[in-house]
């Protein structure tokens, strides 16, 4: 829910919520006079349009003036951010950006919100809604969704904001989106809280307070905090009520300038009504006058029908109390007139109660019945047992197609697991055969490195052994004196003749030449020719013949 104000301090709600903590007054004090806004970016932005203003309608000009339109919407300047707004759509639909076409057609539908003028305001955001369920930005169709369901909800169309809120509500879960689902919580909550469903309510608040701090996000936690405070107080829990009304108050000091001045603006307004409230439920009926006066003088000067509505509504309430039933009528009587004009069915259901509960005291039965009759017929449109049954059945199908999707996204898982466990498998069977074949290569690669090592011995042995061969071969050859070319000899004395020309005998020659020896014997064919009968007549081939041999 966006209630941006037309012209607000933010560092005067910070200073006197800080400064004024833990009082209930504190935020009494924040009805300093309002101021308007300035920018530094302003100037700057509007140049930007004007220098792409002449090349005609460009992607880069219509998101230029979406930014310039988003500028002016947070500086409260609202003519002029629609006015940009209508710009910026004519743009990008001329280039056909759809981006930009639905954050434009999201953000003026927003503008008239913020004006009250809830049916324009209906119509730009679904051509939003239709538009971003085209886009991959599912976020920004959670926010035209949400808005949607927040401008039924001021009119008091709970049943298509309740619808808006789930359809919100299921894409923000889905993309884990903690602090949008903590805003949409809340806007639920509050939907059940003005039906009546405190009892559903109250969970649906406290999620949402669990999931804005883990958010971290001070201003949907303080939103969800004084809701929850809100629905305590009409339930006249009074100590738990105030105990999350200061929680909230301490939240929403947490706002900075990096937050925007709409949430600071909502902070004060909501935590201001329920100090309000509490201070009437306790009795302290000019403090409460005093809150409700400040909230009211704030939304007649930025024009918000509603806020003096609202105002006007718990003022006639207050007056009422403190016995003074002509205020209490007239402002009453204004609430009424206010709420009808700004198609406010809650808050105008509210007034016609308590103006017929106020007439029925002061004995004007008439009038009573009139306003009794109108807040019958005026509640049946809003609260009509058909409409509850759908609202049920509506929660009944979302949870049920919630399930179904949780479901298939758990089957999904399990078939993702089935596939990774059935791959570790394989993986597992591939890593064991690979390393079976490991085991092969490195036996066979170690059997080979033995008959290597035995073949590498083996050869290093013959290696040894014909070294020694050779050794011993070069030593024999050594040992050995060659006689080579043509050899003179005498045919009957056999003496060789020498390079000289003398004749010597062949062991002399032969000794002289090489390392041979003689040794002489007689064979037996001379053995008997020089020594006749002398010469034994039987003798082996191999014995020597003759006496014993001599060396010459």
């Amino acid at each position: 829910m966006r209630p941006p104000f037309a012209s607000f301090r933010p560092s005067a709600v910070l200073r006197a919520s800080r400064s004024l903590w833990p009082g209930v007054a504190a935020l009494c004090l924040l009805t300093a006079p309002l101021r308007a806004q300035t920018s530094d970016k302003l100037p700057a932005l509007e140049r930007v349009v004007d220098s792409l203003r002449p090349a005609g309608h460009t992607t880069a000009y219509a998101r230029a003036l979406l930014t310039l339109a988003y500028e002016y919407d947070e500086l409260a300047r609202f003519d002029d951010a629609a006015h940009t707004f209508r710009a910026a759509i004519a743009a990008a639909d001329d280039v056909k950006d759809s981006t930009t076409l639905g954050g434009a057609y999201h953000n003026l539908g927003v503008v008239h919100w913020t004006a009250n003028r809830y049916d324009s305001a209906l119509t730009n955001l679904a051509i939003a809604q239709r538009i971003r369920r085209t886009l991959p930005d599912t976020a920004a169709l959670a926010r035209t969704l949400n808005t949607i369901g927040a401008s039924h909800y001021q009119l008091g169309n709970y049943e298509p904001a309740l619808d808006a809120f789930i359809r919100a509500l299921e894409v923000r879960r889905r993309i884990d989106d903690v602090r949008g689902t903590a805003v949409v919580l809340t806007n639920i909550g509050k939907v059940y809280q003005d039906w009546g469903q405190r009892a559903r309510a109250i969970p649906v608040f406290e999620e949402a307070v669990s999931l804005a701090e883990r958010a971290n996000d001070p201003g949907v936690l303080g939103y969800a905090l004084n809701s929850l405070a809100r629905l305590h107080l009409e339930q006249d829990n009074v100590p738990l009520a105030r105990q999350y009304l200061d929680r909230s108050v301490v939240t929403y000091a947490g706002l900075d300038s990096t937050h925007a001045r709409s949430d600071i603006a909502s902070g004060w307004s909501l935590n201001t009504l329920a100090f309000a409230l509490l201070d009437l439920r306790e009795g302290r009926l000019a403090d409460g006058i005093k809150r409700l006066d400040s909230l009211r003088a704030v939304g007649a000067e930025r024009g918000s029908v509603r806020g003096q509505a609202q105002a006007l509504l718990h003022l006639g309430d207050a007056y009422e109390r403190r016995g003074d039933r002509a205020r209490a009528r007239d402002a009453l009587a204004q609430s009424l007139v206010l709420s009808q004009r700004a198609d406010q069915r809650v808050f105008a259901l509210e007034a016609l109660a308590k103006l017929a509960s106020l007439e029925e005291r002061a004995g004007r039965a008439s009038e009573a019945l009139r306003y009794l009759r109108s807040h019958q017929a005026l509640r049946d449109t809003i609260f009509d047992q058909a409409s509850a049954q759908r609202i049920a059945s509506m929660e009944a199908r979302a949870e049920t197609e919630r399930e179904i999707r949780l479901n298939a996204q758990l089957r999904e898982e399990q078939r993702v697991q089935a596939l990774v466990i059935a791959r570790q498998h394989t993986a597992v069977t591939l890593g064991s055969v690979i390393l079976l074949l490991a085991a092969l290569v490195l036996g066979m690669l170690a059997y080979f490195m033995r008959k290597g090592r035995a073949r590498e011995a083996a050869l290093a042995q013959s290696n040894a052994d014909l070294a020694g061969a050779n050794a011993e071969l070069n030593t024999a050859l050594s040992e050995v004196r060659t006689l080579k070319g043509l050899i003179p000899i005498c045919s009957s004395c056999k003496s060789v003749r020498d390079d000289d020309g003398y004749w010597e005998a062949l062991e002399t020659y032969i000794g002289s030449r090489s390392d041979a020896v003689f040794s002489h014997s007689i064979c037996h064919a001379c053995g008997p020719k020089l020594y006749g009968e002398h010469w034994p007549d039987e003798q082996t081939p191999n014995e020597p013949h003759g006496p014993p041999a001599h060396s010459n």
